[in-house]
C-alpha cells in the first residue's frame, strides 16, 4: 500500500530472543525491526463509515468457511526446529491496567514425545461472558466483515499492538488473484456476546468494548497473490474509537514466531455452525498433534484436535496462556477427505516463521 512507509511506528517494548532448546536463555534483547513491505500487500483505504456497521444488518451474517484445500498432503511428525532466531512481541495490558513481566516463549523439546494421529486430543469448553472481559481474553474479538459484492461475513481475531489485529488470510482477503479479492469492509468486537444488546452506536453489552472500524486490510503476498494455504494469515489496521487505540481499550496479546511447533495451544474463536451458535467465545485446549505437508511451497502446518465450526476462522493460539500469552498460530483450514466429508475434529493453522513475523510487523508499525 502506497504510504505505509511514511507511517511507520517508531517500536518500544518487542524483543528478539535466540532459543537454542529447552530451558535455554535468551540471548541480547534487540528491537524489533521494520517489516520488508514488499513481501505484504495491502488494500486500499477503506473510507469510513461505508458501509457502516449495522447490528440488524450484521445479525445475518454467514460464517466464512474454514479452507479445505483440495490437495493431498503427507502427515507426519517432523516437527519444526527452526535454527533461526526465535522473534516475539510481548503483551500489553489495557491502558490503565498492570501487566506481570512475563519471560520469552521457549521451545518445547520435539524428541520429548511422538505426537497423535488423527484425531488429536483436545478439550473445548465455552467460555463465561465475564471471562470473556477480561484481560487477555478482553483483546480476541469477532470480526464482521463486508465482502465486495455486500454480503456479510464473521470471522475472529485478536488485538496484537497498536492499531493492529491478526486474523486469518481467508477473512481478508478471498486468495489468489491479486487485488480484487479484498474484503470491503470491516468490523472488529472485542469480547462480542451475541446474546446481549449491542445497538446501532456499538454500544451495549453484547460490544463492551465498542465497534472499530477497518482502515487498511494486509496480508502476504504468498496468500494475496497465490491462495497458498500454508500463509493463510492475515492483518488489519483499526481506526481509533473515542480517541483510543485498540490496543490502549483492550490490551494486545504477545505474538512469537520462528519456535518449535511442539506446543500446548489454546485456540479461540466464535464458530457459528452446529453445535455452535456464534454468539459466544470457545475455547480448544489441545497439544500439537502432527504436522501436515500439503506439497506447495511453504512450510508444512500444524494440526491440533478441534471441533470449532466455520466463524473461528482467524481465532489466535496462544502459548502460555495468561502467562506471556504469545499468538503462535490461528485457525485456519481442515482436510477433506476423497469421499467430501471433512475431518471435524482437526485445526491446522500456518507455521508462524519468516513470512508471519514479516507480516505482523508491518500491521503493528502501521497507523490509520
Amino acid at each position: 500500500m502506497r504510504g505505509m512507509r511514511a507511517r511507520l511506528l517508531v517500536l518500544v517494548g518487542a524483543f528478539a530472543v535466540v532459543v537454542a532448546g529447552a530451558g535455554a536463555a535468551p540471548a541480547e534483547q534487540a528491537p524489533l525491526g521494520e517489516a520488508d513491505l514488499d513481501r505484504v500487500r495491502w488494500s486500499a483505504e477503506i473510507t469510513t463509515g461505508v458501509p457502516g456497521w449495522s447490528a440488524e444488518r450484521f445479525a445475518d451474517a454467514e460464517p466464512l468457511e474454514l479452507l479445505a484445500p483440495a490437495e493431498t498432503g503427507t502427515l507426519s511428525h517432523n516437527w519444526m526446529e527452526p535454527a533461526e532466531s526465535a522473534r516475539f512481541s510481548p503483551a500489553a495490558a489495557p491502558e490503565g491496567e498492570f501487566l506481570a513481566a512475563a519471560s520469552p516463549p521457549l521451545d518445547a523439546s520435539a524428541s520429548a514425545r511422538i505426537g497423535y494421529d488423527y484425531p488429536g486430543p483436545y478439550t473445548q469448553f465455552r467460555l463465561r461472558y465475564s471471562e470473556a472481559k477480561q484481560f487477555p481474553l478482553r483483546a480476541v474479538g469477532k470480526l464482521f466483515l463486508v465482502a465486495p459484492d455486500g454480503t456479510m461475513g464473521e470471522c475472529s481475531a485478536a488485538s496484537v499492538g497498536n492499531f493492529a489485529i491478526w486474523t486469518a488470510g481467508h477473512c481478508v482477503h478471498v486468495g489468489g488473484g491479486g487485488n480484487a479479492g479484498w474484503m470491503a469492509a470491516g468490523y472488529f468486537i472485542p469480547a462480542y456476546d451475541g446474546t446481549k444488546p449491542c445497538n446501532n452506536a456499538g454500544q451495549g453489552k453484547g460490544c463492551p468494548y465498542g465497534v472499530w472500524e477497518v482502515a487498511y486490510f494486509a496480508a502476504p503476498n504468498q496468500w494475496v497473490n497465490q491462495g497458498n494455504s500454508h500463509f493463510d494469515f492475515g492483518g488489519a489496521v483499526l481506526r481509533r474509537l473515542n480517541g483510543k487505540t485498540i490496543s490502549q481499550r483492550v490490551g494486545s496479546l504477545g505474538f512469537v514466531a520462528n519456535i518449535s511447533n511442539v506446543q500446548h495451544y489454546h485456540s479461540f474463536g466464535w464458530p457459528a455452525r452446529a453445535p455452535f451458535t456464534g454468539h459466544k467465545l470457545e475455547t480448544c485446549v489441545a497439544s500439537s498433534a502432527y504436522v501436515w505437508d500439503w506439497g506447495t511451497a511453504g512450510q508444512p502446518v500444524t494440526g491440533i484436535g478441534c471441533n470449532m465450526t466455520p466463524g473461528c476462522s482467524g481465532g489466535p493460539w496462544i502459548v502460555d496462556y495468561r502467562g506471556g500469552s504469545y499468538v503462535n498460530g490461528v485457525n485456519s483450514h481442515r482436510r477433506v477427505d476423497p469421499g467430501g466429508a471433512e475431518y471435524s475434529d482437526e485445526m491446522l493453522s500456518p507455521y508462524f516463521g519468516a513470512a508471519a513475523w514479516n507480516l505482523f510487523q508491518a500491521v503493528y508499525n502501521a497507523t490509520p
